[in-house]
């Protein structure tokens, strides 16, 4: 029952629907492993398919649609394996899935490339305010204000003073008009995926009716988004 290169993983049960059914899929393996009870492991049959086709399906809306229509909700979510062996999978001619599967693997590594220089540049970003704004390496004349030694031109001030701050809020969510909308709708999930400085698409979005009737408010541009629960903080 060992893993094999090729092999798709679904996740069995997860706290939330989402993640529900999430697939993956074995590279090389450089020692033996084995799924724990949580992960569904199918084996595609190299035959007939490329295992990396069947990959990307799962991993594009259509696939992910036919995922959720098969999650049962009970304490935590989940899917079972019976159903998802009921799950058809669209198969075109092994070229034809293969040239898809190059196509999409060159943008895959593109996007790793290209979050790799990103990762670089903000290390290089946090080093520079780390000596700018952490450590005064810039500056030479100092001050004491409330106990803390800074620049001379700096100032303490408090969160409140300098920044209007809001808490957001959540529309209905057993109100179907209230979503599905042109309004990106970020919550605490969005901010601790995203891998840029900035949001630039969320998981759901809400509708007018759903901005009016809820607590929550658009954001300007340039707001700062922080996470108040789950990763609280980021």
């Amino acid at each position: 029952h060992g893993l094999e290169k090729g092999d798709l993983l679904f996740a069995r049960r997860s706290f939330v629907r989402e993640g529900s059914g999430k697939c993956s899929i074995v590279d090389d393996l450089t020692e033996p492993l084995v799924p724990e009870s949580s992960i569904i492991r199918a084996r595609p049959d190299t035959n007939s398919v490329v295992p990396e086709f069947i990959y990307y399906f799962f991993k594009s809306d259509i696939g992910r649609n036919e995922i959720m229509k098969i999650v049962r909700q009970t304490a935590v979510s989940g899917i079972a394996q019976s159903d998802l062996k009921q799950v058809e999978v669209p198969v075109p001619p092994k070229r034809t899935q293969q040239v898809i599967v190059e196509y999409l693997s060159t943008l895959d590594e593109k996007i790793r490339v290209n979050n790799r220089i990103n990762n670089l540049l903000e290390e290089i970003a946090k080093e520079i305010f780390q000596n700018w704004f952490v450590d005064f390496g810039i500056y030479s004349e100092f001050k004491q204000e409330d106990g803390n030694k800074i620049p001379k031109e700096f100032q303490i001030s408090k969160l409140t003073d300098i920044t209007d701050i809001v808490l957001g809020g959540t529309p209905n969510s057993d109100e179907d008009s209230y979503w599905g909308g042109d309004i990106v709708w970020a919550k605490a999930k969005d901010v601790s995926n995203e891998q840029e400085a900035f949001i630039s698409e969320t998981e759901k979005s809400i509708t007018n009716e759903g901005l009016k009737e809820s607590s929550t408010e658009v954001a300007p541009k340039d707001s700062t988004i922080i996470t108040a629960r789950g990763t609280v903080g980021e």
